[in-house]
């Protein structure tokens, strides 16, 4: 089981920690490269209350360089 934002775990290290997850569900459909807002919706369908916002990002791309500059994913941006 994962930690949750409301039981004092680090918001930003529970997200970070949901998007491997979510990416690989997503090549596991047979979805890759995938898009960003297939990435978000997935994150949302297992931690509900996900808001790049609240942890400071402005956009939920932003959200995706940081967890490929802190080396939780790759991140590849592709031309369309």
């Amino acid at each position: 089981m994962s930690a949750s934002p409301g039981d004092g775990a680090d918001p930003l290290k529970v997200a970070a920690g949901v998007l491997p997850g979510a990416l690989e569900a997503l090549k596991s459909d047979g979805r890759h490269p995938v898009r960003d807002s297939d990435v978000k919706r997935r994150m949302l369908e297992v931690q509900k209350g996900f808001d790049e916002s609240e942890l400071g990002f402005p956009k939920f791309s932003r959200f995706l360089q940081q967890a490929a500059d802190d080396g939780v994913i790759g991140l590849e941006k592709q031309e369309g």
